[in-house]
């Protein structure tokens, strides 16, 4: 109904989160029925299960899929699939099989829990699907949906106790018909978004319908090999589990972190778990050649199962539960007792479910999936005594019980046996899993390091620092260097502070020596910086004894940006530097937490990084160098200065027609979202400005221009709205402290034209020479140290 009226689907959109919190909490209530340790005590398989198919088998198709250079939104979407938890209907598909139940429930609830962390592979380690996973509603969500829920199950365990069976059948029907309602709400407001593309476009819905029904089977067939050598039910049973995976949960908890297909998606995959049960049950039938039918639970019966005429009384093996007043144990294969036209055989399979839920009827008499040991009293009266024996009679009767007993222990010895054996396996299988996935991790980490040295290599970092001080140039693949290291590296190994330095981002990447005339001059821009860099790039040159005569300090748009509103984390590796500045400056350092190098091991984890960087190298008509040499055909030059040459490939790409799109795409994603201040970030370029001054420094506040494209382009935009509170802040500072300023955010304020820039920002020589001309003409005007009074 959904997909065919999307107009009744958006009515229910509002409570899609909440009809999924219900989902959680109503699909774990059947769970109150077993004892935490029965969650607790995991079956052999039930950890290699869930590490195999939410870790191994997902890392293995990150690497299939990025050397066999498959599409990202195919890649993407068969990971959300993989890393999902296990579907919360499993037990009971799995029991409507036939197979093993209890390792149903357990890998659920493992795998539930191991969702948040396994989910991250995707979103966050590959950085797919154009996700964006905002860490602090990312965990509110994980509590809201899986700790919340979880805390109510054993909450509400607590104040029941096995006995309750009346309640106990309560809350399953509360459990299923509840999250039968819930699931039917979530999905009629996710199938809408799925009808409205069905209509537009069929083709895309059989598409995503056909990737998760291939990944579902493909899952079930190859969990079932690798599971095989434990047992064919065994096998059976991990295949099924590992092949229906929670993807609706997977979805609300990253929910707003990836695009609209990523809901379509989701969508399309609840289509084939409605027709599930239908297709287990017709199988289930055929298996057992009729529809199963419910019985009473053992444990509510005190008077045993009515046989032809007797009673069956007995108890469930391995639990003590007597579901009559008499029971025997005799460990045998079947029990048989009475007449021959009143006999009673009881299946008794010890590598099934101990708890007797299904019960077939076959020849009049009830034959259990359980492993249950029973006694057949012949006649009505379930108390009748037995007659009497002779003493020959109790003789033979005494060896026949003797050798059933010794027949006994020699079959609980091979179960035993079996069972340890079965353990061993399992606890091998996943030791080596977890040995081959520290392994797998270590190798990526190493090899990111040795195909991307500029990153992650500081030897090769200090190397072109001594070229450089040599006055030699490094010829590099990209830009995507760490700059900041590199920056303190040069600065370490001065014969002397140069007379005037800037300090800024990428703007003044091209922003030669010999554009400043008269003056020793050094560029000591980083990338994407932010107010933390203009401290960490200071305390370099203090450190080092270094510190120069005359200092451009930039403050571009997004200078003063709050930790938690950034998008890169190119910033990271300068805080190193940053926090003794701030001690010097008597401010309150950014947390350590917040300034972790998470980015940073991202990176050296990260297999589209391997793959980018490794077949780089590997296809490269050249490698990295130092050489005398400025200009290269396929690399960039870093030159002795701190400025930057492009390679002859890039400069071939850097059109006016793709710079005239580079500037009108930035525009679009700006306009709405203007620069934001963060008090901390004035606070601390108040502090620096101030202390640059106690220390004789001359200070000169920098604009960037932007490309005049991108310029008209945000005209009457929100984003202007902030950039005039920029540059309003800006021209306090050079009020408050006496500054001169140079250059401006128009670029008519510096003369710079279109055809200056390769894209919204980044303008070439000729418009950084005009820039720098008006701090050259700063020379020839005396200067009024300090603030004025």
């Amino acid at each position: 109904m959904a997909l065919y009226y999307p107009n009744v689907s958006n009515l229910f959109a509002p409570a899609l989160h909440v009809a999924l919190f219900f989902i959680v909490l109503f699909s774990l209530l059947p769970f109150v029925r077993f004892e935490v340790s029965e969650l607790t005590n995991l079956h052999p398989i039930v950890l290699p299960l869930v590490f195999w198919q939410q870790i191994v088998f997902p890392a293995l198709i990150v690497g299939i899929g990025l050397l066999a250079d498959v599409d990202r939104n195919l890649l993407f979407f068969t990971l959300v699939i993989l890393t999902s938890g296990s579907l919360f209907a499993s037990p009971t598909l799995v029991q409507m099989m036939g197979l093993d139940r209890k390792i149903a429930v357990q890998t659920v609830f493992l795998s539930t829990l191991a969702a948040p962390v396994s989910i991250l592979v995707p979103f966050w380690f590959l950085n797919l699907g154009g996700s964006d996973i905002n860490f602090g509603g990312y965990f509110f969500r994980v509590f809201v949906y899986l700790l919340v829920p979880v805390a109510l199950l054993f909450l509400v365990r607590k104040f029941l106790t096995r006995s309750s069976g009346a309640r106990f059948d309560k809350l399953d029907r509360l459990g299923r018909w509840g999250s039968v309602f819930a699931l039917l709400v979530f999905c009629f407001a996710l199938e809408g978004r799925v009808g409205e593309v069905l209509a537009e476009n069929p083709e895309i819905v059989l598409r995503y319908l056909l990737l998760a029904v291939v990944v579902s089977v493909t899952t079930m067939a190859l969990t079932m090999v690798l599971m095989w050598r434990f047992g064919d039910h065994v096998a059976l049973t991990a295949g099924t589990i590992s092949s229906f995976r929670n993807v609706g949960l997977t979805y609300g908890l990253v929910a707003g972190a990836a695009d609209d297909n990523l809901a379509i998606f989701v969508g399309v995959c609840q289509i084939p778990i409605f027709f599930v049960p239908f297709i287990f049950d017709l199988f289930a039938s055929a298996k057992t050649g009729g529809a199963v039918k419910d019985v009473p639970d053992p444990e509510d019966l005190s008077d045993g199962y009515p046989v032809a005429g007797g009673v069956v009384r007995g108890n469930v093996l391995g639990e003590g539960k007597m579901f009559s007043g008499k029971f025997n144990q005799q460990g045998a294969n079947f029990t048989k007792s009475g007449s021959s036209n009143q006999e009673v055989y009881a299946s008794l399979s010890t590598k099934t479910n101990p708890v007797a839920e299904t019960m077939q009827p076959r020849s009049g008499m009830f034959v259990s999936n359980a492993a249950v040991a029973i006694e057949y009293a012949p006649g009505e009266d379930p108390d009748a005594a037995e007659t009497p024996l002779g003493e020959t009679a109790r003789l033979e009767s005494g060896v026949s019980k003797l050798g059933s007993l010794r027949e006994e222990a020699q079959r609980t010895f091979d179960e035993l046996t079996s069972k340890a054996a079965e353990t061993l396996r399992a606890r091998r299988y996943l030791v080596a899993l977890l040995l081959l996935s520290v392994l797998g991790v270590a190798g990526v980490w190493h090899a990111n390091k040795y195909f991307a040295p500029m990153l992650f290599d500081q030897a090769l970092i200090e190397k072109v620092a001594e070229t450089h001080i040599e006055g030699r140039n490094f010829g590099v693949f990209d830009l995507n260097i760490n700059i900041r290291d590199l920056r303190n590296a040069t600065i370490a190994r001065m014969d002397k502070a140069p007379e005037a330095v800037v300090l800024g981002a990428s703007h003044w990447q091209e922003a030669h020596v010999e554009l400043v005339t008269g003056k020793d001059f050094y560029n000591s821009h980083v990338h994407r910086d932010y107010y933390e860099d203009m401290l960490a790039v200071t305390e370099m040159y203090i450190r080092h004894d270094k510190m120069p005569k005359e200092m451009i300090i930039t403050i571009r748009d997004n200078l003063l940006t709050p930790i938690k509103d950034r998008t890169d984390f190119l910033w990271l590796p300068g805080i190193k530097y940053y926090r003794p500045m701030a001690e010097r400056l008597g401010l309150e350092a950014q947390g350590h937490i917040e300034t972790l190098p998470v980015q940073t091991w991202r990176e050296l984890v990260s297999l589209p990084l391997l793959w980018t960087h490794g077949s780089r190298q590997i296809m490269a008509a050249q490698q990295p160098h130092a050489s005398d040499q400025r200009n290269f055909a396929g690399l960039d030059t870093l030159l002795p200065g701190g400025s930057i040459l492009w390679s002859q490939e890039h400069k071939d790409l850097f059109t006016q027609e793709r710079s005239r799109k580079e500037a009108l795409a930035f525009a679009a994603a700006r306009k709405n979202n203007p620069p934001i201040i963060d008090p901390k970030g004035v606070a601390h370029i108040e502090a620096l400005l101030e202390f640059l001054q106690k220390e004789g420094v001359e200070i000169t506040l920098a604009h960037p221009p932007f490309n005049p494209i991108y310029w008209d382009a945000v005209q009457g935009t929100p984003y202007m709205d902030g950039l005039n509170k920029v540059k309003a802040l800006t021209q306090s500072w050079a009020e408050k402290y006496n500054l001169p300023m140079i250059g401006g955010f128009d670029p008519k304020s510096v003369g710079c034209t279109a055809d200056m820039y390769i894209d919204a920002e980044h303008s070439n020589p000729k418009c950084l020479g005009m820039l720098l001309g008006q701090f050259n003409a700063l020379a020839k005007v005396p200067r009024l140290r300090g603030p004025l009074k």
